[in-house]
């Protein structure tokens, strides 16, 4: 029942603007205020004041106009209709004000300082441009009221000496009201002020949060500047691959990495670098995937980055027993065009301990590495071309050389050999007759 009532009498709240729930609060406050005001203020002026000016039909009007506005203001203010409510909330209060100086004393009287109560709430509820506007309306209500009274065509009600207590109250109550609004003001400015406060705090944390990032990204930027650079001065497969994966693990702090290269026949991923023990482990043992297989497989066949935040909630994740404390992995297919030459595997010893972040930046480790690793494989094979026509062009000095036939055929098994780096090298001569009759040796 509590909870009813209390969502009864809440004011509405705006998720997207805290300006407008903090002017749905103070009119909310302002509108229950009145209520309660003319609920008690009018009887309790009829019960003492018998035969004098609060006893006239009007008075109870007015305080009935009060209560049935209010309450329909309440209705509009809880569908949203902040705005309208301010407006007809303050035009409410400037003819409480206006009737309020006719019943008092007219221009004369103190009580004009309702009218300075009315500029206020519509400050607060509309804004510098609602104060301005109801300033100016209060001026010529007043300069009105002036002017009704010396041509005689307002005629204000006499008070009486009887009556100057409850003059008193009314004054009190309009006084009491002003400061009800100012203190409900005052607490929504530093209500404001502390988010406002909070919001800069937020800013200067999110500030110093994105400087680090942007410092974190220079610096993998600039390490990745010097990877690229060393692959560029690297010829050798072997060695561009150790040079990679160590300099990966070190540069941004991983657990482990490591690098596979697809089989010439396109079935497995065949370790060709990794860091630590556990690397010269894999590699002295001639660690392979099956392509298709685990995350690196997996990869290596879509040709799509692998990314598991938790592997131990991954079924397709392959646990190492050399990597026992693996915890995120993300796998990167290392193409040219589309061509998947191979893999670049990042493990770390954390939950969640690789992301995005470190998805982008491994691609560009992986785009360079694709480039290197064609150069180098080209490279090689151009070496190894030139290195047997060297070897080809060396035999062929040697048998020219020969000065008999048994002496080329020695030569030549003994160059193959030496070659071919085998053991033993036989050349071997068949005698066929030909179609003459002759006897033709081939060897």
């Amino acid at each position: 029942m509590f909870k009813k009532i209390q969502k009864l009498v809440a004011p509405p709240t705006f998720a997207d603007d805290e300006l407008k729930t903090r002017t749905a609060r103070l009119l909310n406050t302002t509108l229950f205020l009145m209520i309660a005001i003319s609920l008690v203020m009018v009887p309790y002026l009829y019960l003492t004041t018998s035969g004098s000016i609060y006893t006239d039909p009007s008075t109870f009007l007015i305080g009935v106009v009060t209560v049935t506005l209010s309450i329909a203001l309440m209705f509009a203010l809880r569908r949203g209709h902040v705005q309208l409510t301010g407006i007809f909330l303050s035009l409410n209060l400037y003819g409480i004000a206006v009737v309020n100086a006719i019943f008092f004393g007219g221009v004369g009287s103190s009580n004009m300082v309702v009218f300075a109560l009315t500029v206020a709430a519509a400050g607060l509820f509309l804004g510098g441009r609602g104060a301005m506007a109801f300033a100016i309306l209060s001026i010529i209500g007043g300069l009105g009221l002036l002017i009704g009274e010396n041509q005689g065509w307002i005629v204000i009600k006499a008070a009486d000496e009887a009556s100057l207590t409850n003059y008193w109250f009314v004054f009190s109550v309009a006084v009491l009201m002003t400061g009800v609004l100012l203190r409900s003001a005052t607490s929504a400015l530093d209500n404001a002020m502390a988010l406002l406060n909070k919001r800069n705090r937020e800013l200067e944390d999110a500030q110093v949060l994105l400087e680090g990032r942007v410092a974190q990204r220079t610096q993998s930027l600039q390490l990745i500047t010097e990877i690229s650079r060393n692959l560029s001065t690297i010829l050798y497969t072997d060695q561009l691959v150790a040079e990679v994966v160590e300099q990966v693990r070190n540069g941004f702090d991983y657990y482990h990495v490591h690098i596979y290269v697809m089989d010439d026949w396109g079935e497995n991923l065949i370790m060709a670098g990794g860091t630590g023990e556990a690397g010269k482990a894999m590699l002295s043992r001639g660690h392979k995937v099956a392509k298709e297989k685990g995350l690196v497989g997996r990869a290596a066949s879509t040709s799509e980055v692998v990314l598991v935040s938790d592997v131990t909630n991954e079924k397709e994740w392959l646990p190492n027993p050399l990597l026992p404390d693996t915890r995120s992995e993300i796998a990167v297919p290392i193409t040219l065009g589309e061509e998947v030459l191979g893999v670049l595997d990042v493990q770390q010893n954390r939950v969640n301990g690789l992301t995005e972040e470190d998805v982008y930046l491994l691609q560009s480790v992986a785009n360079q590495v694709a480039v290197a690793l064609r150069n180098a494989n080209l490279y090689e094979r151009v070496e190894h071309q030139v290195t047997q026509q060297m070897l080809i062009n060396e035999i062929g000095q040697k048998i020219q050389m020969a000065t008999d036939l048994d002496g080329v055929l020695q030569l030549t098994a003994q160059e193959l050999g030496q070659s071919l780096g085998v053991r033993r090298a036989t050349v071997r001569l068949s005698r066929k007759q030909n179609g003459n009759g002759r006897i033709q040796e081939n060897n």
